[in-house]
């Protein structure tokens, strides 16, 4: 967190923040509420600094969260195999599905950012990034065979 309040610059157009560990998580890693509480309060705080997303890896899956207008990304595409898609209490409470979209039912306080999610996939993926003057797009590929799971635009 100290690094990110270091190098952050109201002077940047666009902002993007990388961590190894996911804000939010549909894997079977999940979320760590403390470094959760710390996100969202670095980003609370920093709303005038054009932050548009912040991408992680960790869990092995695609997942898409939005919190107001920045997105948060897992795209654990690093190796190894694909991650169940669970909470983070690794209990026997999975959403039990290759694919999930919309808002996810409230489990309890484990499943975090459950209502900022937007789509996630057991596949490894990429994310390309295209920025315009007034919008960034998000394009998910299926690294198995290249096709497009779902773009996200973001307008500011």
């Amino acid at each position: 967190m100290q690094f990110l309040n270091n190098n952050i610059n109201a002077d940047d157009e666009h902002v993007f923040i990388i961590t190894h560990h996911p804000v939010y998580s549909t894997g079977s890693y999940g979320s760590n509420k403390y470094f959760v509480d710390k996100m969202e309060a670095f980003l609370d705080a920093n709303q005038d600094k054009h932050i548009r997303a912040v991408f992680s890896g960790h869990d092995h899956l695609f997942a898409s969260f939005k919190r107001g207008n920045q997105f948060v990304f897992v795209n654990g595409a690093g190796g190894g195999s694909i991650n169940n898609m669970t909470i983070e209490s690794h209990e026997n409470r999975q959403w039990k599905s290759s694919e999930l979209h919309g808002p996810l039912p409230y489990i309890d306080d484990t499943c975090m950012g459950y209502d900022k999610h937007l789509d996630s996939y057991l596949k490894f993926t990429r994310t390309e990034v295209e920025l315009s003057a007034h919008k960034v797009t998000y394009t998910i590929r299926d690294l198995s065979n290249q096709k497009t799971l779902t773009t996200y635009d973001q307008n500011f």
